[in-house]
C-alpha cells in the first residue's frame, strides 16, 4: 500500500510541475512577443528619427539600444530556462523508475531478513530440543552404568565370600580326612590286638568298639556332607562366572541401547509392520480352518458330498494362501488382503443372524469353533474363540517373526509344484511342536533333595 501511495504522490507532483512549467512558458512567450513588439516600435521610431539627427534623437537611440540589449539578454535567459525545464521534465520519469526499483529491492531485502530471522528461530528451537533429548539419553546411560556397577560389585562380593567359605571348608575337610585316617589306623591296631583275646575280654571292649564304629560312621557321613558342600560351592562358582558373563553382556547391550531405540522408533513408524500383522492374522485364521477340515477328514463319518465339499474348501484356502504369499512378496498391499478375505470359502451354512447353538452348525457338530470364513457374525455367534496373537516385547522381534512366518508360507506354497496342495497343507499342520523337554530334578542339580535322602 505504501508503494502505491508514493507512486500516486509522485505522479501528482510531476503533473503539477508540468502544468506550472507550461503556464510559465506561455507567460514567457507572451513577454517575448511584447518585447519584440517594443523592439519593432523602437526600430521604427529610430528609423523615423534618423531623418532629423539631433542630440535628443541620439540619446533616445542609445537608450533604445540599451533596452534592446537588456531585452535580448532576458530573452536568452528565458530560452535557457525553457531548455532546462524541458530536460528536467524528460529526466524526471527516469528518476522515478530508478526510485521504484530501489524501493522494490529494499522490500525484497526486508522479506529476506524476516525469513532468515524465522529460520534462525526454528533452528535454535530444534537445537534446544535435540540438546534436551541428548541430555536425557546421557542421564539414562549414566543410570544404567551405575546399576551395572552395583550389580558387578554385588557379584564380586558374593564371589569373594564363596571363595572364603570354600577355603574354610577345604581346610575342615582336610582335617576330617586326617582324623579319619587316624581312626582307621587305630581301629586296625585294635582289631589286631583283640583278635587273639576276643573271647576273654569281649565284655570289657565292646562299648569302646561300638563308640569307635559310631564315630567312624559320623566321620564318613561328615566327609560325604563335605564333598556335597564342595560340589555346591563349585556350582555356585560356575553360577558366579555366568553372572559375570551376563554383566558383561549387559554392558554391551547398554552401549547398543541408543542405536536400538532409534531403530525401534523407525520400525514403529513403518507402515509395513501393520500390514504384516494383518497378514499374520489372516494366515492364522486360514490355518485354524485347515485344522478343522483335518479333524473332519480324521473322523471319516461324512458322506462323499461332505468330502467333496472339504476338497473344494481346501482348494479355495490354498488359493487364498497363494494370494497372501504373492501379496507378501509385493510388500503386503492391503488390497490383496481384502481380496483374500473376499475369496475365502464359507465354512458352515449358518446365517448372519444365527447364534450357532444347535448341531445344525457344522463347526459345532465337528467339535470346532467358527472362524472368519463362516457365514455367521462375530457379534451374535456363540461358537467363536478369542484368538489373540502374543507378540514379543521388542518391535524388532515382531518384524523378524512376521517376516519369518511369511517366508515359510511362501516357501511352502512354492513347493506345491511338486506335490498336491492339500497334502502340502496337511503336512504343515502335522509338524510336531518343538518344545523344551523338562529335565528331572536330579539333572538340574537338586542338591537339597540328595542330601536329605542321604541323611535319611
Amino acid at each position: 500500500m505504501r508503494k502505491t501511495r508514493r507512486g500516486s504522490a509522485d505522479a501528482d507532483c510531476s503533473g503539477d510541475d508540468l502544468r506550472h512549467c507550461q503556464n510559465r512558458v506561455r507567460e514567457l512567450e507572451l513577454e517575448n512577443e511584447s518585447y519584440q513588439k517594443e523592439i519593432e516600435e523602437l526600430r521604427y521610431k529610430l528609423a523615423n528619427s534618423s531623418s532629423t539627427p539631433t542630440d535628443s534623437s541620439q540619446k533616445l537611440k542609445e537608450e533604445y539600444l540599451q533596452k534592446l540589449t537588456v531585452l535580448e539578454d532576458q530573452v536568452a535567459d528565458l530560452k535557457n530556462k525553457l531548455e532546462i525545464k524541458s530536460q528536467f521534465s524528460v529526466q524526471r520519469p527516469r528518476g522515478d523508475e530508478a526510485t521504484k526499483q530501489l524501493q522494490y529491492e529494499i522490500q525484497s531485502l526486508k522479506t529476506q531478513k524476516v525469513q532468515l530471522q524465522c529460520k534462525l528461530k526454528m533452528e535454535s528451537l530444534q537445537f534446544r530440543l535435540c540438546k534436551a533429548s541428548l541430555e536425557k539419553e546421557v542421564l539414562q546411560i549414566k543410570r544404567e552404568s551405575r546399576r551395572n556397577q552395583y550389580e558387578l560389585r554385588k557379584v564380586l562380593d558374593s564371589n569373594q565370600r564363596l571363595k572364603m567359605v570354600l577355603q574354610r571348608k577345604t581346610v575342615e575337610a582336610s582335617m576330617t580326612a586326617k582324623r579319619l585316617k587316624e581312626l582307621l589306623e587305630s581301629r586296625k591296631a585294635l582289631s589286631s590286638k583283640t583278635s587273639g583275646s576276643r573271647n576273654g575280654a569281649r565284655n570289657g571292649d565292646n562299648p569302646r568298639i561300638q563308640g569307635l564304629e559310631h564315630e567312624l560312621e559320623e566321620t564318613t557321613r561328615l566327609s560325604e556332607w563335605c564333598s556335597e558342600y564342595e560340589r555346591q560351592i563349585e556350582v555356585m562358582a560356575e553360577e558366579s562366572a555366568k553372572l559375570k558373563e551376563e554383566v558383561e553382556v549387559l554392558k554391551e547391550e547398554n552401549l547398543r541401547c541408543l542405536s536400538q531405540e532409534k531403530d525401534v522408533r523407525s520400525i514403529e513408524e513403518d507402515p509395513d509392520i501393520h500390514e504384516l500383522k494383518e497378514q499374520v492374522l489372516s494366515l492364522n485364521s486360514l490355518v485354524r480352518q485347515l485344522k478343522l477340515q483335518k479333524a473332519e477328514l480324521d473322523h471319516g463319518k461324512k458322506s462323499q458330498d461332505d468330502s467333496s465339499h472339504i476338497s473344494v474348501n481346501l482348494s479355495r484356502s490354498d488359493q487364498s494362501v497363494k494370494d497372501t504369499s504373492t501379496s507378501g512378496s509385493k510388500h503386503f498391499k492391503p488390497s490383496n488382503v481384502s481380496r483374500n478375505k473376499t475369496t475365502s470359502s464359507v465354512c458352515c451354512s449358518c446365517g448372519k443372524r444365527s447364534l450357532c447353538k444347535t448341531t445344525k452348525c457344522r463347526c459345532r457338530q465337528m467339535g470346532g469353533s467358527c472362524g472368519t470364513s463362516c457365514g455367521c457374525t462375530s457379534a451374535k455367534c456363540t461358537n467363536r474363540e478369542a484368538f489373540q496373537i502374543q507378540l514379543n516385547d521388542s518391535p524388532q522381534s515382531q518384524v523378524s517373526e512376521a517376516k519369518a512366518d511369511s517366508s515359510t508360507i511362501v516357501g511352502a506354497v512354492k513347493s506345491t509344484t511338486c506335490t498336491s496342495q492339500g497334502d502340502m497343507i496337511l503336512a504343515i499342520l502335522e509338524q510336531p511342536n518343538i518344545g523344551h523337554n523338562k529335565k528331572p530334578l536330579s539333572d538340574i542339580g537338586n542338591i537339597r533333595l540328595r542330601s536329605t535322602r542321604k541323611a535319611d
